[in-house]
């Protein structure tokens, strides 16, 4: 906090090393910049800098004159996306209510085709000798 209140918006910057092909470092990281802001704005002294008054240094505040990077453009809130089984909730119990109130048709049906008799079995014998004859296994030995 100090390195910003003493250096300014340069702190926030990377330096040139003089006589070399070198860069220094910003003396205030990006990240801590960002903490120190966003708690000056829940604090609410984003726009000074509070100052000790004991020992004369600072321990607050954020001045807007050190805001040098863009910020990035506001993304509309979107509620989270969530699990699909979570989404599609409401159109499964649609459904689920729908196929529930075509139940006792269905079932009516069900116990209609049930109630109809299946027709015997034939004698086995019977059965064999008609389906040889139909179906040409015998001619084929």
């Amino acid at each position: 906090m100090n390195r910003l209140v003493r250096f300014g918006a340069e702190a926030l910057k990377p330096q040139r090393v003089a006589g070399a092909h070198k860069w220094q470092t910003p003396r205030v990281s990006r990240r801590k910049a960002n903490v120190l802001r966003k708690k000056a704005i829940r604090d609410g002294s984003f726009g000074s800098v509070v100052m000790d008054a004991d020992t004369g240094k600072a321990i607050g505040g954020w001045d807007p004159a050190w805001d040098i990077f863009e910020a990035p453009a506001p993304r509309p809130l979107r509620p989270p996306k969530l699990h699909k089984n979570q989404r599609d909730r409401a159109q499964r119990a649609e459904k689920i209510t729908a196929k529930l109130g075509e139940q006792e048709a269905r079932l009516k049906d069900l116990n209609r085709v049930k109630a109809v008799p299946k027709p015997k079995p034939e004698d086995g014998t019977l059965a064999l000798l008609r389906w040889l004859k139909t179906s040409g296994a015998a001619k084929k030995r």
